[in-house]
């Protein structure tokens, strides 16, 4: 491919096919929100290359809204793969991906992947920006990131929905470390109800989504309240809540291991959960 791009340089798809192939690779080799060969040097190289060429067609034509948003993705796409203690570089890129959607968004408002490309960069970012140390413009950005998944929900889009309630319960377990009860609750409420199974639209989800959604429910209850147990405001009721909350979600988890579709994501979320359970004071 990088031969017939060589030999026929005015050839717009064949540049973005060569860039989705770099992406593809990228992905497979190291890129650890998907499954991959723990190659994260190769995947930064892959993504560079891709980089490269999506910047050369944005370019080369900034009127083209699917250039900038290829752009957009394909920043935050290596900012994923970065070390993990190049705060600045992943800041800088994302905040670089967010500002490239912005303006898609103004263009074409009714973009609804490119929307949803801003929730899960914001969620990305705000990850960024806490283990930074940034944590009041890591919660502003949360917060930004939920204000956009508002407009598209309710909704059965499964990834959206996941980053979502990803994002609030995150928000809780920040607030909840500050002590500050009532916000920390309303956001893993939300989380449970988002992820309740007895609502019309989760019976419209795929069920196997919906049987590990559920779940993320009782952990976002669960982690909050623990959160707010080690907090200044922590008290016996906080301790006993994050326990009801962590164990159910550890049974129901023990009870999905069985199926093939249990992942190293479930697998990652069962540790988190059983550390949380540990050290509750």
């Amino acid at each position: 491919r990088e031969r017939q791009v060589v030999l026929n340089p005015n050839s717009g798809s064949l540049k973005r096919n060569l860039m989705f192939e770099y992406s593809h690779k990228g992905d497979v080799l190291g890129n650890p929100n998907l499954s991959n060969l723990g190659d994260r040097p190769g995947a930064v190289e892959a993504y560079r290359k891709m980089i490269d060429i999506a910047r050369q067609m944005h370019e080369a034509d900034p009127k083209d809204q699917r250039a900038r948003s290829d752009y957009a993705i394909a920043l935050s796409r290596v900012s994923a793969v970065l070390p993990d203690n190049a705060y600045d570089e992943r800041i800088r890129t994302l905040r670089q991906s967010i500002q490239l959607q912005r303006e898609v968004e103004s263009v074409t408002p009714d973009n609804l992947l490119n929307r949803a490309d801003l929730v899960f960069n914001h969620n990305f970012l705000g990850d960024a920006l806490d283990a930074s140390g940034q944590v009041d413009l890591a919660r502003k950005t949360y917060e930004q990131g939920i204000k956009i998944a508002e407009t598209m929900l309710p909704g059965t889009q499964s990834t959206l929905l996941a980053t979502t309630a990803l994002i609030h319960r995150k928000l809780g377990i920040l607030q909840g470390k500050r002590g500050e009860r009532d916000l920390a609750l309303r956001h893993a409420r939300t989380v449970l109800e988002l992820s309740n199974p007895a609502t019309e639209l989760a019976r419209k989800r795929p069920v196997d989504f919906q049987r590990f959604f559920t779940v993320r429910g009782f952990s976002a209850m669960g982690l909050t309240h623990a959160a707010l147990a080690r907090s200044h405001s922590g008290n016996a009721q906080d301790v006993k809540e994050a326990r009801r909350w962590l164990s159910q979600s550890l049974a129901r988890y023990r009870e999905l291991s069985k199926l093939p579709t249990f992942s190293n994501t479930n697998r990652n979320e069962v540790v988190v959960l059983q550390k949380a359970l540990e050290e509750l004071p």
